[in-house]
């Protein structure tokens, strides 16, 4: 594994602090989710929009093409998963957990020189450091999604830890 010393000040680097970020995700996402039952899971708040399961199918098969990119194999199981037609939340959520722990594993290995090496992923030019920002973004914008999806679906304005407001 490539170590990557702390910055002067003694702070972690940026690029640690985004694999911390990206690798927080399932765990935000167990957290908005602490609860939900698999019927409100699975449920598509309105025509056109994704369940909360779809969203973390998507996720699941972004990390895919992650894994692919970054540990220059595929997993062994597919990469892609039907969006429209995931398993039930509990396993879903387990998959993507150990999905995502795989795809930091494999950024935790990659030399430090080839995070600002430019590479292609799905077509487009990118660096790794990039890349890995934009899916830091993405989880978060897909964070709001199931907490907004979640909210429909189950007619609540509050989720489980939520402090009420008045």
């Amino acid at each position: 594994m490539t170590e990557r010393a702390p910055s002067e000040t003694g702070e972690t680097d940026e690029i640690e602090e985004t694999l911390i970020a990206y690798a927080r995700t399932p765990v935000e996402f167990r957290r908005v989710t602490a609860g939900m039952r698999d019927a409100d899971a699975l449920q598509v708040p309105a025509e056109g929009e994704w369940s909360v399961a779809q969203i973390v199918a998507h996720l699941w098969t972004v990390d895919g093409h992650a894994l692919v990119a970054f540990a220059g194999a595929a997993p062994p199981e597919a990469v892609v998963m039907e969006p429209r037609n995931p398993p039930t939340f509990g396993p879903l959520m387990d998959a993507f957990e150990l999905r995502r722990v795989a795809v930091v594993a494999a950024l935790r290995n990659l030399p430090a020189d080839l995070w600002d090496a430019p590479f292609t992923f799905r077509g487009f030019e990118r660096t790794a450091r990039q890349l890995v920002t934009g899916f830091v973004r993405h989880d978060a914008d897909h964070l709001q999604q199931i907490i907004t999806t979640r909210t429909a679906v189950e007619g609540k304005g509050q989720l489980p830890g939520d402090k009420e407001h008045h």
